[in-house]
């Protein structure tokens, strides 16, 4: 049975899922509200099951032809010194790649089958029980078999059918920012980090003659945080980051000017059920662990793929469908979500005895068996998942 579904959000999870309804012969359009496909970005990773998507895609040698190829990060004290190297594993996964030229793979994959509706976003959802009204923000209006929210953590979407974000986001006491800056560093390949009570300040770069990406992360526990006031929040990060040393002076300089700035906070979406009648949810939008997880964008295509399977062995019963896809990857994401929780325990220890606990630990990873075993608990919540054998396609 052939179905009509509309899916928001034109990044990650949205066009891998559109990606695999296509191949199985369902009609799709992606509402981006973007004006236009974004590029750029912070890298992003992939561990366990979702390389094997990858590769069911067709798509993973695009993949690893633009990887990054990150080495290990290096920690350094206020004055440069180093202090521990930390595996590569840890922030880069298995196989790392900038987010905007992943958009771009899987939009090209997608884009011949899949109507793209760039500038638009959806304003009302109406599920009259065998279809879905949707009304656009251009004042247009359609109906769908099902809708698919895969906007993100602030979704849109998720807001129109389950409720107000703050009643399922919660936020994990960390804000962040991240931009471009210069490389006068030379930094080849790797990324370099101070950290300090409360704060970290990075600098990544893929190649010595680019600009490398500069992030800063903070304690927010005492702030109401808005992301999108990027006037007050640089002013928020320069007064917090003052006096810090190592090239923190640099990063708050460039920040000043930088256009753009990505803002947020560490936050998860904690929902109890991914659907509700004809519309369903996936990726960030569903479960997010946050970025201390590692695994935003392995859930989202290990997500996608199991989605659309389920809706073809289910021969397009939604409601069987969407209650096994649920099944499947509420205890996965939860897994994940625990992963960022103890990242974000680990790296910022209260009292005296926690931060020297920390100072060992760092100090232990210049260990080789140390660092093994580092990077390979790094990548074991990623390879929890197995993923159900379908019917080949």
């Amino acid at each position: 049975m052939a179905l009509s579904v509309l899916i928001s959000g034109g990044g990650v999870a949205g066009p891998a899922l559109a990606f695999w309804l296509n191949r199985h012969g369902h009609a799709t359009t992606i509402v981006e509200q973007a004006p236009a496909l974004r590029v750029g970005g912070q890298a992003v990773d992939f561990r366990g099951p979702s390389i094997a998507v990858l590769e069911k895609m067709g798509v993973l040698a695009h993949v690893r032809a633009q990887a990054t190829g990150m080495g290990p990060a290096t920690i350094v004290d206020e004055q440069g010194r180093p202090i521990a190297e930390e595996p590569a594993e840890v922030s880069s996964g298995e196989l790392e790649i900038v987010w905007g030229s992943l958009a771009r793979i899987l939009h090209d994959a997608v884009r011949d089958q899949t109507e793209y509706r760039f500038g638009t976003r959806i304003t009302g959802l109406d599920d009259q029980g065998e279809k879905v009204a949707a009304t656009f923000s251009d004042g247009s209006a359609e109906t769908y078999d099902l809708v698919i929210g895969a906007d993100g953590l602030h979704s849109g979407l998720r807001a129109l059918v389950f409720g107000p974000e703050e009643q399922f986001v919660t936020q994990l006491g960390q804000c962040f920012c991240y931009f471009d800056i210069e490389n006068h560093l030379n930094i080849d390949h790797r990324g370099i980090f101070l950290e300090s009570p409360g704060r970290m300040a990075g600098l990544q770069g893929v190649e010595p003659d680019q600009p490398a990406r500069a992030m800063l992360y903070m304690a927010a526990h005492d702030l109401a945080f808005d992301y999108r006031d990027t006037e007050g929040n640089r002013r928020l990060f320069a007064e917090r980051y003052a006096g810090l040393g190592w090239e923190v002076p640099n990063i708050l300089r460039a920040l000043a000017t930088a256009d753009p700035v990505y803002f947020d906070t560490i936050a998860q979406v904690h929902l109890a059920e991914y659907s509700r009648g004809r519309i369903a949810l996936i990726g960030d939008a569903a479960w997010c662990a946050s970025p201390r997880s590692g695994m935003g964008t392995s859930l989202a295509v290990v997500g996608a793929y199991v989605l659309a399977h389920e809706l073809r062995a289910a021969r397009g019963d939604h409601r069987a469908a969407f209650a096994r896809y649920q099944q499947l990857l509420m205890p996965y994401a939860a897994r994940c979500k625990k992963l960022a929780i103890d990242s974000l325990k680990a790296e910022a220890p209260t009292g005296p005895f926690g931060r020297a606990v920390r100072r060992l630990s760092l100090h232990a990873l210049r260990l080789p068996f140390v660092s093994k075993i580092v990077a390979e608990r790094a990548l074991a919540v990623g390879r929890s998942f197995r993923l159900p054998e379908y019917e080949q396609g």
